[in-house]
Formats: C-alpha cells, structure tokens, sequence
C-alpha cells in the first residue's frame, strides 16, 4: 500500500494531535499544523505546486479556524486550480447544521465527525492508497520555522507533536522536525529516548546538571537531550 502524505490542519491541539497520531499509527506521513498559514504554500489562493506535482495526498482540516472556516479555504483551494490535493478533502467536524453539511456537499468535499473512528478512517485512506500513484512528485510546502523558534518552543512547553513530528525525514528551513531522540551517548546510558507518543524521557543516571530539555550545545532541535550529556 502507498503511504500517503496527510496535512492535519486544525486549531483545537487535542483534536490535531489526535487524529495525527491516529494516522502515524496507520503508516501514514502526517503534517499537523494549527492554521493553513503554517504550510507556506497555503498562503495564496492559488495553488503553489508546479505542475505535474503535489504537496500532499490527503487534507483532514477542521472547520472553525482562525478568521475563516474550513470549508472555505477548501473553496479557494478549488478556485486556485490546486493539481492534486483537492482530490481528498475532508472536513473534521463535530455534528455541524445542514447548510453547512449541504455546501460541502456541492463542493464534493467529505466530512468526518469526532470522535473519529479508526476503522472507518482505515477504509478511507486505504481506498485513497489504492489509486494514488506510487511515483507521484510530491514537493515540500510545510510550516517555516526557523530551528531557533523550535528550541524555545521545547524549553517553554514540550509539546507532543510539532510541525512535522511524525516525519522524521522531512526538515524546514534547515530544522529539523523529528520525532525526539537522545545522542548517542544518553542513548547508551537511558535507552533510545522519546517515543511516538513524545513523552521526553528521564535524565540519564549520574547527571550532575538539571535536565534541560531544548537546550543543545550543537543546536540540535531534538529538545529530548540532558546538557550533562553533551560535557
């Protein structure tokens, strides 16, 4: 089966964190992202992809975002001649009134309720995978951040997801978005560090300095390693 590509844009961070994980678990490429405007080829209405590509293979977007709604940014994402991600739109929604559920409709744009079943989500992607093309060009358009902003990001909250957290391949502006992991070192001494679910794992043993998670001497933006460990 393809492994698709799924940007998840939704302002609610349970519901963005959940149903990214949801499709991580599902061996898919997952982009979460709190706003359309975090993808910088969203921020014009029309499409940004050159022709022949794509940024993605499936869109899940929520429906109450910041000074618009989802189903009108899916709206310009039609009127802009968007090449290949229109194909799957979904909207996710909790139960909406029916002149909305009716517009999505005319647009042929499908709706999820939450709480999201996985098993129907399952069906979904799968039949999606099934006429996706193995070799289709998909290009990067994620959310630019500069690997600084991720760090103080780390330090203040540790989030469990950030943009790109579950693509481990995938880089902005030369920062890596990658699922935390310890160095080589803490490595040998704790294990293997931070799982899929982004829980920052306890300081090595013997560590004389507090644990300081983000703070890297060789500005590496994995925001899971002890300083002690970099000594």
């Amino acid at each position: 089966m393809v492994r698709l590509r799924v940007i998840v844009i939704d302002p609610v961070e349970s519901t963005r964190e959940s149903l990214a994980m949801l499709l991580y678990t599902l061996g898919h490429e997952v982009v979460p992202c709190a706003a359309p405007d975090f993808c910088s080829g969203f921020r014009d209405n029309v499409c940004a992809c050159p022709r022949g590509h794509t940024c993605a293979d499936v869109l899940f977007i929520g429906q109450h975002l910041s000074g618009t709604r989802g189903i009108e940014f899916i709206r310009q994402r039609l009127h802009g001649n968007c090449h290949g991600l229109v194909r799957n739109m979904f909207l996710v929604c909790q139960p909406w009134s029916a002149h909305e559920e009716e517009m999505a409709r005319e647009l042929g744009c499908r709706f999820l309720q939450t709480p999201i079943n996985q098993q129907q989500l399952d069906d979904i992607l799968q039949q999606i995978a099934r006429r996706t093309d193995p070799n289709r060009k998909l290009i990067l358009t994620f959310p630019r951040f500069s690997g600084h902003r991720v760090r103080l990001q780390v330090q203040n909250r540790p989030p469990r997801i950030q943009p790109g957290f579950y693509s481990p391949a995938l880089s902005a502006d030369g920062a890596g978005y990658r699922t935390a992991r310890c160095t080589q070192k803490c490595s040998g001494e704790r294990g293997s560090g931070s799982d899929i679910s982004g829980e920052i794992p306890p300081p090595a043993s013997g560590c004389q300095r507090n644990f300081q998670p983000g703070r890297c001497p060789s500005n590496r933006p994995c925001g899971s390693c002890c300083s002690a460990c970099h000594a």
